[in-house]
């Protein structure tokens, strides 16, 4: 691939992370969808008690998809110094 295709994709990961934070703030303050089933989880499991914290929620969300988006990034970055 020619560097103007990797810098494309590299800004398109940029915009992936950026979508994910977020949809991950606006599930977790909302408690929409899955949000609401990881605040009950977090309620039960972790905390114990009737409050739940939607910090903790937007990390469970997110940090699973930073995990798969950071080795494209670095892969991407390599392949452009390249």
């Amino acid at each position: 691939m020619d560097s103007g295709k990797l810098k494309r994709l590299d800004s398109i990961v940029k915009l992936l992370v950026f979508v994910a934070l977020i949809a991950a703030v606006v599930i977790g303050i909302t408690g929409v969808w899955i949000g609401g089933d990881i605040n009950r989880w977090q309620m039960l499991h972790l905390t114990r008690s009737t409050r739940y914290y939607p910090m903790l929620t937007i990390a469970v969300l997110l940090i699973p998809v930073l995990v798969v988006l950071l080795p494209v990034k670095i892969w991407l970055k390599r392949r452009i110094g390249a």
